[in-house]
């Protein structure tokens, strides 16, 4: 009984769901484009996209060097970004709140963006 308890607990924290918040004060943007660089071709060649912040979360998506993201949230060393083609850019959130538009949404780590713009 105490393992299947112990190996519950694990899973759910494997596929727990960290959304991205966003917060944003009179003119001034909630998110900063970035870019994702210096991966390494010959490696992995993706940053992978977790559903909360930390390794141990499910992957849910893989991005790839140039791919332009938008960081919106901060927690530790991982970024909470909002990205996809033809998606409605996240404009004025306050109060604070979680991302729900039509994009998607992750948390990435921090080494493998470079803010370009915000």
């Amino acid at each position: 009984m105490k393992q299947i308890i112990i190996t519950l607990t694990l899973l759910s924290s494997l596929y727990a769901n960290q959304p991205v918040m966003l917060e944003s004060e009179e003119g001034i943007d909630p998110c900063a484009l970035s870019k994702v660089q210096g991966l390494d071709p010959r490696g992995d060649g993706f940053l992978a996209v977790r559903s909360a912040a930390g390794s141990s979360h499910a992957m849910i998506d893989k991005l790839y060097n140039d791919q332009q993201v938008w960081a919106c949230d901060v927690d530790g060393k991982w970024i909470g970004i909002v990205y996809g083609e033809k998606c409605d850019y996240p404009t004025s959130y306050s109060p604070k709140q979680a991302y729900r538009g039509n994009c998607k949404s992750g948390w990435v780590y921090n080494k493998w963006l470079l803010q370009i713009a915000g």
